[in-house]
């Protein structure tokens, strides 16, 4: 992916777009009562008899639903009676006042009963309950595909699920995405935002009127970036949906729905969905929690013979030959190194001492204890001549100033990996307006990977830190400060 195109997307202040999607309309009103942005559809709508005017007061069917939020003041849905038409109303604080985003109501309730999700017990029970969750989305919002779709170490992406009707055409299942598809901007919006809908890509943004920027970080009907917009036109996607998953705070997924004419979903339906996104994913982030409780357990049987290693009194040769042997097998690599100030210990595949005086002195500076990589070229603009492709690390100080660092090396892994489209070609464009654009083809693009180490497990992390804390828990490492 070039950097041009990288660094566009980045830029963008999606946020501060100042116009809105067709499938609604906007009033921002001030603690006042006074409204400060209004969107230029708002009459056509047909939802007020008196059209809102910035400057000017609220009308009174306004003024009588803003009475009833402000004793909430908290994101809501109201509804609310038109001139022709029932509406639903999104109404969010905003620092100097409210903002209201008017939606045409559902003309019927949801009467297909959501799944439920007991206790995730194994992977097996996940998948079945996600496949579930996806039919019953696409059942229910009738969009034509719905992906699972997990953000991978590194901001990448990966289709871990699929539904796919009938009249839908080819696969995303398994491919993998670039980080630069969602950029970290959006993802940003994705961590405030339950779920963020397009209803047509082929139609035009309705701007806003008012003084200033209006800030849209939760507005549900903010318009669209058009790297976006013409990314979607490449992918044969006219409308979608996606319902935000978290995991303290940090987006971790999204629940992606595709399909290939306009739908806008009624607000109702689109927070039940969110309500049973949630649901989902609190049972796998408790089934996720017993893992890793399940896993800590494994960790201390399997690590006792290194605890009782690092009990000894002090230090020897022929010690650390024993605790690098029982590193490498624990950790599955291909060969250790244990650092100590500038004495070095290690045994298999690992760094030269002009590679290893590069990455100790990065990962020295690093604020972080652990860290982790299955490419260590990254960490360098010029690339680095090393039997090992990967490693994962911790480090400790010892007494008040003495270092201990240790690297978990793995050599190169050549292996296949499956892109929707080729992620390194987006398409150039002669236009001024968009000198970039997205890639024009989504087709499996199979990249076969070198520079790479074999995976290391999403539980590394977790060895890592188990392993650190016995290291600084060793007699004779603190009889060395």
């Amino acid at each position: 992916m070039t950097d041009r195109f990288i660094e566009s997307c980045e830029q963008e202040q999606l946020h501060l777009s100042g116009h809105i999607q067709t499938f609604g309309a906007l009033l921002m009103v001030d603690d006042d009562n006074y409204v400060r942005h209004v969107s230029d559809n708002f009459a056509a709508l047909a939802i007020t008899a008196q059209v809102p005017k910035v400057g000017e007061q609220i009308c009174v069917p306004i003024d009588a639903l803003l009475r009833n939020y402000r004793s909430a003041r908290q994101s809501h849905v109201f509804g609310f009676s038109g001139i022709n038409d029932e509406f639903s109303v999104w109404v969010t604080p905003q620092p100097t006042g409210v903002l209201l985003e008017f939606v045409k109501a559902a003309s019927h309730k949801v009467t297909t009963a959501a799944p439920e999700f007991p206790v995730i017990r194994d992977e097996d029970e996940r998948f079945f309950y996600r496949r579930q969750l996806l039919e019953w989305i696409a059942q229910v919002s009738g969009h034509q595909r719905v992906m699972y779709y997990q953000f991978l170490d590194g901001g990448d992406g990966r289709v871990v699920d699929e539904y796919v009707s009938s009249d839908a055409e080819g696969s995303y299942l398994d491919l993998h995405f670039p980080a630069s598809d969602i950029p970290k901007v959006a993802r940003r919006i994705y961590e405030q935002t339950p779920w963020r809908q397009i209803a047509d890509a082929t139609s035009d943004a309705v701007p806003i009127n008012g003084d200033g920027q209006l800030d849209l970080t939760l507005s549900c009907l903010r318009s669209v970036s058009p790297y976006h917009l013409q990314y979607m036109s490449n992918m044969g996607v006219e409308s979608s949906v996606s319902f935000s998953i978290l995991n303290q705070n940090s987006l971790t997924a999204l629940l992606s729905c595709h399909s290939m004419t306009p739908r806008a979903l009624p607000l109702e339906l689109l927070n039940h969905i969110s309500d049973v996104v949630g649901m989902f994913s609190l049972r796998e982030r408790g089934w996720e929690s017993q893992e890793r409780f399940a896993f800590l357990d494994t960790l201390n049987l399997s690590s006792a013979s290194l605890k009782s290693l690092l009990g000894q009194p002090s230090s020897n040769e022929g010690l650390w030959a024993e605790i690098i042997s029982i590193l490498i097998q624990q950790f599955d690599a291909d060969g250790v190194l244990i650092c100590i100030d500038d004495m070095v210990y290690s045994n298999g595949i690992v760094f030269d001492s002009d590679v290893l005086h590069l990455v100790d002195g990065w990962f020295v500076e690093q604020e972080e204890s652990v860290f982790v990589t299955d490419s260590f070229n990254r960490l360098s603009d010029e690339p680095l001549l090393s039997e090992v492709a990967g490693f994962c690390a911790f480090k400790l100080t010892i007494g008040q100033v003495r270092q201990l660092r240790v690297y978990f090396c793995r050599q190169e892994f050549i292996h296949d990996v499956s892109w929707g489209g080729n992620p390194n070609k987006p398409r150039e464009s002669t236009s001024a307006e968009s000198p970039t654009s997205p890639r024009s083809s989504f087709a499996r693009w199979v990249e076969k990977r070198v520079g790479h180490c074999r995976p290391w497990s999403s539980l590394v992390a977790l060895r890592l830190h188990h392993y650190r804390r016995l290291f600084e828990a060793s007699h004779f490492l603190r009889s060395l400060s």
